[in-house]
């Protein structure tokens, strides 16, 4: 089921990059706004997150302290590799140490932004 909801999203805002231009001759209006925001609550509920994706840390379990601080400041990051099976994905964090720069973070510790 994770893999049918991954390329159902990723086929989605494939087509809404590919035809955001497209405004006449359509049969259906759709808010693109809306459509996005839709997409992300999707994604974000799914737990599924695609490379180049921006997160922002939702809590953490994981044992770093730039996380634990970057908490409260609203870190936020990219995801380095599409999301696993169960959620998981490898994240670069913007304002982190060198060294622990790329951390794989579970599916509740992270949420897509706009």
């Amino acid at each position: 089921m994770k893999d049918k909801t991954k390329k159902a999203l990723k086929g989605l805002l494939e087509s809404v990059k590919t035809h955001e231009s497209e405004t006449s001759y359509s049969a259906v209006e759709v808010d693109k706004e809306e459509l996005r925001t839709l997409l992300r609550w999707a994604q974000n509920s799914a737990y599924v997150w695609f490379e180049g994706d921006r997160v922002k840390l939702t809590g953490v379990r994981i044992p770093y302290d730039f996380l634990e601080d970057g908490y409260s400041k609203g870190l936020q990051g990219t995801v380095y590799t599409d999301s696993e099976d169960d959620g998981t994905a490898l994240v670069e964090w913007d304002d982190a140490p060198e060294d622990l720069r790329r951390v794989r973070m579970f599916h509740n510790e992270i949420k897509r932004t706009k």
